[in-house]
């Protein structure tokens, strides 16, 4: 089960590894950005709607920021785009082919966008070295052995751009990650604060990813389509078995009315 995007076993640990090994410093390294904002990338054996939707990601990327992706002829460093086992991808440019996963339950927009970000340099945003005074841990209702996906990193290993925590970005991890017994594991100190959203870029998202790529467009706005009727989905493959197997739907309404409409029956 895809809990967000990474919500996955063996995959996790591996992208967990990579994020605190103190030499995969991402932001803070410029060798681990992609030069001119140019990313290369070639489909491996993948089925039509990962293609479809990797293609709509770097659509949205490409409509808010100056970052491009080519199809991959003879570059040296390009992204792969595989199905492994989940939804995964090492932080930053690794150097020659690297893969990013969309497995299993991972074929969609937002989890590509997600994906692509990381393959940009970004960290989860609840990593951040200030998450304490925003978010509180629910330790006791992680999965004991998933506990290190909750580190924070240290001053140094990651630039957050001067930007300032961002509750709506699309790499915060959702209320329920890696929970042990159906409770929240992370909640925001804001009441009215929602956290976990695949649907699109937050304003913040797109300030961080045009300041560091794009040094002449630093606040591109994201682009605005006419308004139509929100179509009734879940923005998670596991609403289904929170909706079913957990009763969030009465337990945690405003959360399961926000991203697991069509479980709950919402809409």
């Amino acid at each position: 089960m895809v809990e967000g995007d990474i919500y996955l076993d063996s995959s996790t640990t591996r992208i967990m590894d990579q994020l605190m090994s103190p030499s995969r410093e991402a932001l803070v390294d410029p060798v681990s950005h992609w030069p001119n904002g140019r990313l290369p990338y070639k489909f491996g054996a993948v089925s039509n709607s990962v293609k479809e939707a990797f293609r709509a990601a770097i659509d949205e990327y490409e409509a808010n920021t100056c970052i491009r992706f080519v199809e991959r002829t003879d570059e040296t460093d390009y992204i792969l785009v595989v199905s492994e086992g989940g939804c995964w991808s090492p932080i930053g440019r690794s150097g020659g082919q690297q893969k990013l996963s969309l497995g299993t339950y991972c074929d969609r927009k937002g989890t590509a966008m997600h994906e692509l970000m990381h393959t940009l340099g970004f960290f989860h945003e609840q990593s951040r070295r200030d998450r304490d005074n925003y978010i509180t841990i629910h330790w006791d209702n992680i999965q004991s052995d998933k506990q290190f996906n909750f580190q924070k990193y240290e001053h140094g290993k990651v630039d957050t751009l001067g930007a300032p925590y961002d509750y709506g970005s699309i790499m915060h991890y959702p209320m329920f990650a890696f929970s042990s017994n159906g409770r929240a594991t992370i909640v925001p100190k804001d009441p009215t604060a929602s956290i976990g959203q695949r649907s699109g870029f937050s304003k913040v998202d797109l300030q961080q990813l045009n300041k560091l790529y794009c040094s002449s467009a630093t606040s591109i706005p994201p682009t605005t389509a006419a308004p139509t009727k929100a179509p009734c989905k879940d923005e998670y493959s596991s609403c289904y078995f929170y909706a079913n197997w957990y009763d969030y739907c009465r337990l945690y309404p405003t959360y399961m009315n926000k991203y697991c409409q069509k479980s709950c029956g919402f809409c």
